[in-house]
C-alpha cells in the first residue's frame, strides 16, 4: 500500500509522541527519513529508528512511549493531504 493509503480516504498515524519518555519532540519532528521514494512508495522503516510503519493505526500505536515519526511527513507538500485530525 504504501503513500496510495494517502489517497483512498483512510486515516493513518503520522506522529506519535507520547509526553514524559525524556525523548527530544522537536529533534524526532526534524529527523528525515531519508531513504525514502515517493515515486516506488518504497520506504524502510524502522520503529527502533523512529519511524512509523505504513498504515500505522492509533489503536497498535497508542501505548508506545517512543516518538514516532511517519515518512510522510518528509513529502507533506508533495502529498496533496486534505485533513488532518489531532488526538491528545
Amino acid at each position: 500500500m504504501g503513500f496510495n493509503s494517502i489517497y483512498t480516504g483512510e486515516w493513518e498515524l503520522i506522529f506519535h509522541a507520547p509526553s514524559g519518555n525524556g525523548e527530544n519532540v522537536v529533534a524526532a519532528w526534524k529527523k528525515r527519513h531519508g531513504n525514502c521514494d515517493l515515486m516506488s512508495g518504497c520506504c524502510p522503516c524502522s520503529m527502533k529508528d523512529g519511524c512509523l510503519p505504513y498504515n500505522a493505526k492509533l489503536e497498535t500505536f497508542r501505548r508506545s512511549r517512543k516518538i514516532l515519526k511517519s515518512p510522510y511527513l518528509d513529502f507533506w507538500n508533495s502529498l496533496n493531504i486534505k485533513k488532518v485530525g489531532t488526538i491528545t
